[in-house]
């Protein structure tokens, strides 16, 4: 197994991730997928409270990846 990268490392590996780069917009579009999904769900009827807030957590975690590699792609002196 390699060894991971470091935050540098990744930081130079996303720099090509720009917004016109088909592999960033299927990423971005399955993220937002997802986040959209959870909040759907999240505000269903009929969903038990521990699943409303799970949904409702996943959502969050989601935006904060999507944040993430933001942060990584647009800003590479910027710590995340």
């Amino acid at each position: 197994m390699e060894r991971p990268y470091t935050e540098e490392e990744l930081r130079q590996q996303l720099q090509f991730l720009d917004n016109s780069n088909p592999v960033w917009q299927s990423i971005s579009q399955i993220i937002k997928t997802a986040i959209d999904n959870s909040i759907d769900c999240a505000l269903t009827d009929g969903i038990s409270q521990d699943d409303r807030t799970w949904r409702s957590g996943y959502a969050q975690a989601m935006r904060d990846v999507e944040s993430t590699l933001n942060n990584y792609r647009k800003d590479p002196s910027k710590k995340v």
